[in-house]
């Protein structure tokens, strides 16, 4: 959206938050594409999400001494461009190392998680 409204604005933003990028991409992978299980893709998630989980560790409510003390450290422009660049990075998708379970899990995810996240798991503003 903000890319619409003011493109220079959006550009900037993705540059400070692509040179910011480079430190995460250590722990979150090169484009927020993480390559260790127990770190988060950043790549393609919603913006609102992106910045509602950058606020929460901004303000101490989402736990990880690391992450505190990074995002405290960046600017409020760090911030939003860090959103703004992960958000429009491409996932790149991995095939499943345990095909059944993954088809039970899409079977579940297909019944109860689509409503709220939709078809892709991108969600919305809300979710």
């Amino acid at each position: 959206m903000l890319q619409r409204r003011d493109p220079r604005q959006f550009d900037a933003l993705f540059k400070t938050g692509k040179k910011v990028a480079a430190f995460c991409a250590n722990c979150h992978g090169e484009g927020g594409n993480s390559v260790k299980p127990d770190i988060p893709n950043l790549a393609g998630q919603n913006t609102a999400y992106l910045l509602e989980q950058v606020r929460q560790f901004s303000e101490g409510r989402r736990r990880n001494e690391f992450m505190e003390g990074l995002i405290k450290a960046m600017s409020a422009d760090e911030k939003v461009g860090i959103v703004v660049f992960f958000s429009n990075q491409d996932v790149l998708y991995k095939p499943a190392a345990n095909p059944a379970l993954a088809s039970q899990g899409k079977i579940y995810y297909d019944k109860i998680c689509w409503r709220c996240h939709g078809d892709q798991g991108r969600g919305s503003e809300k979710f």
